[in-house]
């Protein structure tokens, strides 16, 4: 928070908007949606006040962004409208940046995608065949984060759509490939999680 402050008080919008995208990737690993979706809508705020060449690539953790949105609109039928524009936004910037390098961005490109097709079209065919290819793809370039993160979803997404033992499977990989990250915390909370 007294980053967040200095930032502020100096005026420095890319700093302000790299804090807030820190705290959207951890409200969203550990399942803060709510509190997520508020800061998402102060964030596009922010980037309105504070133009930056090239916009989202600048914003690293862009893809959480998207992600958030397409959770918020299944929690918020009510504003599904306004979150999934978001969410294709985001969607859009990522299939622009995998033109330039698939390796770095078809993984996230593919989890934004099956997180849309699942919490805003109900699209469970599309959903499933896209969490599978950003699972391969950020264990075959090896981003540790993205693939932990993918068999999480995945198992989330088997868990409600009834496929009990599928889910069981990729929670537990999901909590090895976090903890192989160096994420202990959050192995620790998707193992309580499963034994719940």
């Amino acid at each position: 928070d007294r980053a967040l402050e200095a930032a502020a008080k100096e005026k420095c919008g890319l700093a302000i908007i790299d804090i807030h995208a820190a705290r959207l990737k951890l409200m969203y690993l550990f399942g803060k949606y709510e509190d997520a979706g508020v800061l998402v809508t102060e964030v596009m705020a922010l980037k309105k006040q504070w133009p930056m060449r090239g916009d989202d690539v600048i914003f690293d953790e862009a893809v959480y962004v998207g992600l958030i949105a397409a959770v918020m609109g299944r929690m918020r039928p009510l504003e599904l409208e306004q979150w999934t524009e978001i969410a294709e936004d985001t969607i859009k910037t990522f299939e622009g940046m995998s033109t330039h390098s698939q390796w770095n961005f078809l993984h996230k490109l593919r989890l934004l995608e099956a997180e849309a097709a699942f919490y805003l079209r109900g699209d469970e065919t599309t959903a499933a065949k896209c969490y599978a290819e950003a699972i391969e793809l950020a264990r075959k370039h090896k981003f540790k984060l993205d693939n932990a993160l993918a068999l999480e979803r995945m198992s989330i997404f088997c868990s409600e759509t009834g496929q009990a033992a599928m889910a069981c499977n990729y929670s537990k990989q999901a909590e090895t490939a976090y903890r192989d990250y160096g994420a202990k915390r959050k192995g620790d909370a998707i193992s309580r999680q499963s034994h719940t």
